[in-house]
């Protein structure tokens, strides 16, 4: 490819002066091994050509600091991808650290070429467009290079400076007016190709309406030990879930709060409102690890979950109730839902 050659020549000239280096890999077999596996993960979407090309020919690890805070291994990849609660889109593959951020590439579709370059910080819910494809990626680094925008108490590129460089180069390529910051976190406000990525439908979030309050919810659990509900409050996640894949959050209404858990797949389909205004869907099962004797709990979760988003399948469902004991709450969040 003619811009990524071009790309990685100017970045081995603007690079040297720093002792930064962007090695060949010495074994490609390993290469082809490690992109099989980020392959694997983000199935059934795609690399980017460009992207794929790339990590063929270079080792995307061998580029460290100044170069942002290194781009991520290719072997941690797959990892790096799957790790973030509440998660962000499926369609963006994280390539790199920074600034208390971070750098993704946007994955590829049937309908959808993807290749965009974007950055997040860490405690913002939206996503940046920086460029486009490795190659003007590259490029944007061999400028701030060239140009010595770099900042010496943190050896790395000055982040003011290097939005300076990327707010005038999409000046120069994008149409007046066109988006450059896209919602990260709240699923309903994707792009509709992000959406489409993840299954979301044009009903995906439709209301439902309440059937509990947060007090109600509680007295019905007093008669037995499986409870389902829709309720209507708002939400605001804590921390991870630890051992299990998700998250831990604080559900509130004007009667009360709960602590839920909300596992990932039920995150990566689900969206918070402005304010954190939501619908949620939840199931309580029998707390202290004994939900698996609660057959009907079982049947229901398995019922709500398979139907309405992704289908966990059976071995899943049964890994959740038996590792619920970890976690200091027994209410499970199937669906996430926002107000408007």
């Amino acid at each position: 490819m003619i811009l990524l050659d071009e790309a990685v020549d100017r970045f081995a000239r603007a690079a040297r002066a720093y002792g930064v280096r962007l090695d060949p890999w010495k074994r490609r077999g390993r290469a082809q091994t490690l992109i099989s596996e980020v392959e694997a993960a983000i199935s059934p979407l795609l690399l980017p050509a460009e992207l794929r090309a790339f990590w063929s020919s270079w080792n995307p690890a061998t580029a460290q600091p100044p170069v942002f805070d290194g781009f991520i291994p290719l072997d941690q990849i797959a990892e790096r991808y799957e790790i973030d609660c509440p998660p962000c889109p499926a369609i963006l593959l994280p390539i790199a650290d920074w600034t208390h951020g971070r750098v993704w590439i946007e994955l590829a579709t049937g309908a959808h070429p993807g290749g965009r370059i974007l950055h997040s910080y860490h405690d913002e819910s939206e996503v940046t467009l920086w460029t486009f494809g490795i190659s003007g990626l590259l490029d944007l680094v061999s400028l701030a290079f060239e140009q010595d925008f770099i900042d010496d108490r943190t050896g790395s590129i000055d982040p003011q400076r290097m939005e300076s460089i990327i707010e005038s180069a999409l000046d120069e390529s994008l149409p007046e007016g066109s988006a450059r910051r896209f919602e990260a976190v709240d699923r309903s406000l994707f792009p509709s190709h992000w959406q489409r990525a993840e299954g979301i439908t044009s009903d995906h979030f439709a209301l439902r309406g309440e059937s509990h309050t947060v007090s109600s919810f509680r007295l019905a659990r007093e008669v037995g030990d499986h409870v389902s509900a829709t309720l209507v409050g708002t939400f605001q996640t804590s921390v991870g879930g630890g051992p299990l894949h998700g998250c831990v959050g604080t559900f509130e209404d004007s009667t009360g709060s709960l602590q839920v858990f909300v596992p990932q797949v039920t995150a990566v389909h689900g969206a918070v409102g402005r304010g954190g205004a939501v619908e949620i869907d939840v199931v309580a099962v029998a707390p202290n690890g004994s939900a698996l004797d609660s057959l009907s709990a079982k049947r229901d979760l398995e019922h709500v979950v398979a139907g309405g988003l992704l289908n966990y399948g059976n071995d899943m469902i049964i890994r959740l109730f038996e590792q619920m004991k970890y976690l200091d709450t027994s209410i499970v969040v199937t669906a996430l839902r926002p107000i408007r």
